[in-house]
């Protein structure tokens, strides 16, 4: 008995430790759909499911091998996690999808009161806002009026402005100046224009002369090699002469 009492301990607790797995494993699963959900919790649901395992697993190693990592505990709750992810994650999973939304949709309606008391209170801070404002609109609009009443009186009584003074000597000059510089301007504008129209057509004259010539080339080479272009490249680049044919230079110059 001395010798059978600790080997069931231990059977007992590495069955605990593939519970544990097993827990962990659940829980890991039903944290699931809320990170889909709400992805900026997915920081804190992770948080939160390491400090519980991690406070489980301690707490289990204190209660069961009193404070010792033994390995077959920790192979145990490894062999439980994969367990379930193995054999019971992928049918478990629409159930925690189901209550999760669920508990969103609880949750949501437990907010809803509280929603429909912040727009009752903007709505009712705006509408006191208006009234005060239309009271202070209504109480300036009254003083303004009686004091309109005195500036229209004395309005009615000032002697008509007289008439603005004609434009000066000085105002009449910078006016001159001021047409011919823009005179000058168009005048400086219009040969600019009238060279670039010059420029245009001898450039246009350019590319017709190098249009010929290209045509000329293109037809030579569609033409091909014929014995007189042979002759006259000879004649012409070699300086190839026919039997009997004299060549003289003027070297005068």
């Amino acid at each position: 008995m001395s010798m059978h009492a600790p080997v069931s301990q231990q059977l007992t607790a590495f069955a605990l430790s593939i519970l544990l797995g097993l827990s962990a494993g659940v829980l890991y699963d039903l944290l699931r759909p809320f990170r889909l959900r709400f992805p900026r919790l997915t920081p804190l649901l992770d948080t939160a499911y390491c400090l519980l395992v991690s406070g489980a697993g301690f707490l289990f190693l204190l209660r069961r091998s009193g404070g010792e990592l033994r390995g077959f505990l920790i192979l145990g709750a490894v062999g439980g996690a994969v367990l379930f992810f193995c054999a019971f994650s992928q049918l478990l999973r629409p159930v925690w999808a189901f209550w999760a939304d669920t508990v969103v949709l609880l949750g949501r309606l437990a907010v809803f009161p509280l929603a429909w008391l912040r727009q009752f209170w903007k709505k009712t801070r705006r509408w006191a806002k208006n009234i005060f404002y239309f009271a202070g609109k209504c109480y300036t609009i009254h003083g303004i009026s009686k004091h309109t009443r005195k500036e229209a009186v004395k309005v009615a009584t000032k002697k008509p402005a007289s008439k603005p003074a004609r434009a000066g000597l000085l105002t009449k000059l910078l006016i001159v100046v001021l047409l011919a510089a823009l005179g000058w301007q168009l005048y400086d504008l219009r040969q600019q224009v009238e060279s670039a129209q010059k420029e245009r057509d001898r450039y246009a004259q350019q590319v017709a002369a190098k249009t010929e010539e290209n045509d000329a080339l293109s037809a030579d080479i569609a033409e091909g090699m014929t014995p007189e272009k042979v002759e006259e490249i000879a004649r012409e680049q070699l300086g190839l002469v026919t039997p009997g044919e004299y060549v003289f230079y003027d070297i005068s110059n």
